[in-house]
C-alpha cells in the first residue's frame, strides 16, 4: 500500500486526478488478488495469478495485455523486479498474444446520416470533432480566444491552438501546446456561431454556462435518432468482476448504448480522411 502512494505521488506529478483514478483502482485491484502484504514478497506466481484473475473473467487478450503491462509499470517504477518478462508471447515475453483490430473508423454514408439528425448546434460539435481530431476534454475547453481566423483568399488556413488552461482545470496531454488547421467549413460556421453566442468565453457550454460534459451521451442518442446503431450491443449495471447485473439490461436497439457511436472514432476517422488524401503519410498526420 505504502508503496502504491509512492507511485501515485509521483504520478500526480505529471497528471491531475482524472488520469490518477485508473491507476488508484489498478494497484487497489492487484493488492486484493496479490494478498501479499510487502512489495518484497510479489513473485512471479503474482503476475501469474493477477493474469489469470482476468482472464477467468474472460476479459479479452488486449485488456489482459494492458493490465500486465500497468502492472509492470508500478514495479519498476518501486525498483521491485520479478522473473517476468511484461509483453507479448510472440516478442519473448509472458503475456498472450493480442492481435491488432483494424481501424475502426465511420463511412461517409454514415456521417450523412448522423449529421442529417443533428440541430444546428450538434451540427457544428460533432464537425468540430470530425475535422480536428480533437479530444473530448480539448473541444469542452475550447475558448473564443484560442482561434485565429484567415481571410478566405488567405493562403494560410485558420487556426485553433490547444493550451493547457489552468485556471479552468484543463491540462492538455504531456502538458503540450499545438496548432490545429481549422478546414474552411468548421471555419466558417465557428464564425457564424461566435456571432450568435456573443463574447462568452467557451466555445461549447451546457444549460448552467459551464464546460459541456455531455458530447457523448448525445452523440449516441443522435446516432439512435438517425438509425445507426448496430441493434446488439448490450450494457447496464456492472458487478466487481465487470459482469453485467440480471435485469439491468439495456439492448441498443431502443436506447443510446451502441458501443460502435464514440468521441474518439471521430478522431480516427480524421486520421484516415487525412491519409486518404494524395501525398499525405502517416508522419504527417
Amino acid at each position: 500500500a505504502s508503496a502504491g502512494e509512492d507511485f501515485l505521488a509521483e504520478r500526480s506529478t505529471q497528471t491531475g486526478e482524472r488520469g490518477l483514478k485508473p491507476w488508484r483502482w489498478e494497484l487497489e485491484l492487484f493488492q486484493k488478488v496479490c494478498g501479499k502484504t510487502y512489495l518484497h514478497e510479489v513473485s512471479r506466481a503474482d503476475c501469474f495469478a493477477y493474469m489469470k484473475w482476468f482472464q477467468d473473467r474472460k476479459k479479452k487478450p488486449r485488456t489482459v495485455y494492458n493490465r500486465m503491462i500497468g502492472l509492470g509499470v508500478f514495479l519498476k517504477a518501486a525498483k521491485h523486479a520479478v522473473d517476468f518478462v511484461f509483453s507479448q508471447r510472440k516478442d519473448n515475453g509472458q503475456i498472450p498474444d493480442y492481435s491488432e483490430k483494424t481501424v475502426d473508423r465511420y463511412t461517409g454514408l454514415d456521417l450523412k446520416r448522423f449529421f442529417a439528425a443533428c440541430d444546428a448546434e450538434d451540427r457544428l460539435r460533432y464537425l468540430f470533432f470530425l475535422d480536428t481530431g480533437c479530444r473530448e476534454r480539448e473541444v469542452m475547453f475550447a475558448c473564443q480566444e484560442d482561434f485565429m481566423f484567415e481571410a478566405k483568399d488567405s493562403e494560410f488556413a485558420s487556426t485553433y491552438e490547444v493550451h493547457p488552461k489552468p485556471e479552468l482545470g484543463f491540462r492538455t496531454k504531456k502538458d503540450k501546446t499545438r496548432m490545429i488547421p481549422l478546414t474552411p467549413r468548421l471555419a466558417e460556421a465557428l464564425q457564424t456561431w461566435f456571432a450568435i453566442v456573443g463574447d462568452r468565453r467557451l466555445v461549447f457550454v451546457n444549460r448552467d454556462g459551464r464546460p459541456e460534459g455531455h458530447f457523448l451521451y448525445k452523440l449516441k442518442n443522435i446516432a439512435l435518432k438517425a438509425g445507426l446503431n448496430c441493434g446488439h450491443c448490450k450494457t447496464g449495471k456492472k458487478d466487481e468482476f465487470g459482469n453485467i447485473i440480471p435485469g439491468t439490461e439495456l439492448c441498443c436497439k431502443t436506447s443510446p448504448v451502441c458501443s460502435h457511436w464514440t468521441l474518439h472514432k471521430m478522431r480516427r476517422t480524421w486520421a484516415t480522411m487525412l491519409l486518404e488524401q494524395p501525398g499525405v503519410n502517416i508522419y504527417e498526420v
